[in-house]
């Protein structure tokens, strides 16, 4: 089997329960495509093999596999309540995240969380980060999960490429929405 047709073959949702096992034995051998047999298991909602996904959540020799775990967990099976320290602490920043892998899918996935549920400690989090941080990427990342949390759409969120080109930005009235959101949460 090719992990790689797998992976596009759980989008569609065709998995098998040989090709999912398949998947995950990649996933267990930390092989060069574990990272892309992990998004198979998030993509087909085999949560059945949650431990071995969660496993990956702390990855500091391989952060990518940590980005692949947060993506399976909050992204496909919806459960980023179930790991908000986990969230926070990436959103912040850990130190074996040296690219900022995984903190960009935690802020991603903090904003798709917040859209529909609430986390004060979350939310002050990802504010923080949108007011603080230097690392422009990072900034913009969390500014976009703000955007998601008020609830604007994908379509209405410009692109980090166009932020930077300065042919669009996320408005300070969009930071306030958010501000006033988590204001009214703490009454």
């Amino acid at each position: 089997m090719n992990i790689d047709a797998l992976l596009t073959k759980a989008t569609e949702g065709l998995l098998s329960d040989s090709e999912m096992s398949f998947a995950a034995d990649v996933a267990a051998s930390r092989s060069s495509d574990a990272y892309t047999a992990i998004m198979v298991l998030g993509r087909s909602f085999a949560k059945k093999y949650r431990p071995l996904v969660e496993k990956y959540l702390e990855s500091p020799d391989d952060p990518m596999l940590a980005r692949g775990a947060v993506y399976a967990l909050c992204d496909c099976w919806d459960e980023t309540e179930r790991y908000l320290p986990q969230i926070i602490a990436f959103c912040r920043k850990v130190d074996w995240d040296d690219e900022n892998d995984v903190r960009l899918i935690a802020l991603s996935s903090a904003g798709e969380f917040l859209r529909n549920n609430w986390s004060q400690e979350l939310a002050e989090c990802v504010l923080n980060v949108a007011e603080t941080e230097e690392d422009v990427i990072i900034s913009i990342a969390a500014k976009q999960a703000i955007a998601r949390a008020v609830g604007l759409e994908y379509s209405e969120i410009p692109s980090p490429r166009r932020i930077l080109a300065g042919t669009g930005k996320i408005g300070e009235d969009t930071l306030e929405r958010f501000r006033k959101r988590m204001k009214a949460s703490r009454s």
